[in-house]
């Protein structure tokens, strides 16, 4: 089970390297190609991004780093629910954007843990 925390934990500081670095390979190691990235859209309807959309977005975005923003990630809680499954929920910021995510992840009969969907909030501080 310790593995599987460490494992888990690894995987999240990568997302964070990822975002932080604007680096859409790190970060498509992470994430499940059937992944979909949930928020609620301006109308506050649900919004459904897939994966290679969300990567597209970060990569035309200026990066945090390339910014001189320092880096900010921390695990508020990763629930392990079993051998298969984890619920991590991670807050970041990419100023003056303060993001709240819930990371649900699976680990494939390959052994690898990715992140298969992601669920978030954002709010906007000066």
């Amino acid at each position: 089970m310790s593995q599987d925390i460490q494992a888990v934990t690894q995987l999240i500081q990568t997302y964070f390297d990822g975002l932080h670095e604007g680096d859409t390979q790190k970060l498509g190691t992470v994430f499940h190609e059937l992944c979909n990235v949930y928020s609620i859209n301006e109308e506050g309807g649900v919004r459904i991004v897939p994966r290679a959309q969300w990567l597209e977005l970060v990569a035309s975005r200026p990066s945090p780093k390339s910014r001189g923003l320092a880096r900010a990630g921390r695990i508020v809680s990763l629930d392990l629910t079993g051998p298969e499954m984890a619920f991590v929920k991670v807050e970041l910021s990419i100023h003056p954007r303060y993001y709240t995510d819930c990371l649900t992840m699976l680990r494939s009969k390959d052994g690898d843990w990715r992140v298969v969907s992601k669920t978030f909030r954002m709010d906007v501080k000066e």
